[in-house]
């Protein structure tokens, strides 16, 4: 019995049949280096790597702590313009976490992928950068990665921590005019101090779960706040999962602020002109229009689950009379034979 072929299984009646493949993809351009002064060999001057000076955070460093987690599953050269931006902008590399969710475990820490592989981190280069790395254990989705930076903040004693995405640039308002000209405007960094003061001040009595600049692009959170909720729901993997919480956490009474701290840029649209494609033969390989195309369709799976849950398709739960006491007991409120599955509508 042991000689059994375990992978034998199915119709025994099954037999080789005739396959038909789709259009081959477009050959993309080779992804060139992004940062060649970090591929010197021997490695450029560490003061060549720093902010300019204006906008360098102070030497001692604020009482606060400021972590900032960097999700990051794909595109580097995307991850590294974020990241450098950041430390334009006078947040400390040391307090920059980015957070390795390729699901490719330690195959980018030890070398074993390529430029042109979608899911390529430098970690070396980052070092450079002064920059921390944190690796997912495997994949995660984008709610189960928001659980994993509250799981992160837990263990490491982080009351209050940043995250922010990776298809971003930000700037600091260095064309400000102050009382005094000869005294640099404060930078981006300094004004998310700034905030995170305002905001933890026992004489503001403030109860608040997330700050916001330009939207989620780059967030403040309250640990214990988003954790009083019971997190992120992972049923919800993408799309709609922000919605959730974060009505959620409304309903619970918890404020939800956004404010103006410096110039954050979307640069996704961008850069997906940077398309990497390679990493064939490589450990942990996915095809690119594959992967992108299940992520689309987890997509449309976590909408569908949120409209279950509320019994309602779209974001506007808050404001047809929904409350919190209601998820997974309404009916649903659509006809899905006239006007559609869950996913869609025109609320999303």
């Amino acid at each position: 019995m042991f000689e059994t072929d375990l992978f034998g299984w199915g119709n025994e009646n099954s037999k080789p049949q005739e396959k038909y493949y789709k259009p081959a993809p477009e050959m993309s351009r080779p992804v060139p280096d992004p940062f060649p002064l970090l591929s010197r060999n021997p490695p450029p001057k560490q003061s060549l790597l720093r902010a300019p000076k204006a906008n360098r955070p102070p030497r001692k460093h604020y009482p606060e702590q400021t972590p900032l987690f960097v999700g990051f599953t794909r595109n580097w050269p995307q991850l590294l313009q974020c990241v450098v931006s950041y430390i334009a902008a006078g947040w400390p590399p040391e307090d920059i976490y980015v957070v390795e969710n390729t699901g490719v475990m330690f195959a980018n820490q030890n070398g074993n992928l390529t430029l042109q592989n979608p899911f390529y981190l430098n970690h070396t280069q980052l070092g450079m950068l002064g920059v921390n790395v944190i690796i997912t254990p495997t994949l995660l989705t984008f709610s189960q990665l928001q659980n994993f930076y509250l799981w992160t903040a837990l263990a490491r004693s982080l009351p209050y921590f940043f995250w922010t995405h990776e298809d971003l640039v930000v700037f600091t308002y260095e064309n400000d005019t102050t009382p005094h000209p000869s005294i640099a405007p404060p930078t981006l960094y300094d004004n998310a101090v700034s905030t995170l003061r305002h905001l933890t001040n026992p004489a503001n009595q403030l109860k608040w779960a997330h700050h916001f600049f330009a939207y989620d692009h780059l967030t403040l959170v309250n640990r214990d706040a988003v954790l009083s909720v019971g997190g992120w729901d992972t049923h919800i993997p993408f799309y709609a999962s922000d919605c959730d919480t974060y009505v959620r956490l409304m309903w619970a009474g918890w404020s939800q602020g956004e404010s103006d701290i410096g110039l954050i840029y979307d640069v996704g649209s961008v850069m997906e002109d940077v398309k990497q494609r390679g990493g064939q033969g490589e450990p942990f390989y996915r095809d690119a229009d594959g992967f992108e195309k299940g992520v689309k369709m987890l997509i449309d799976t976590g909408r569908a689950v949120f409209a279950e849950k509320w019994g309602h398709r779209g974001c506007d739960i808050a404001n047809v009379g929904i409350k919190g006491g209601d998820a997974w007991r309404l009916e649903r409120d659509w006809d899905e034979q006239t006007e559609g599955l869950g996913y869609e509508g025109k609320s999303w």
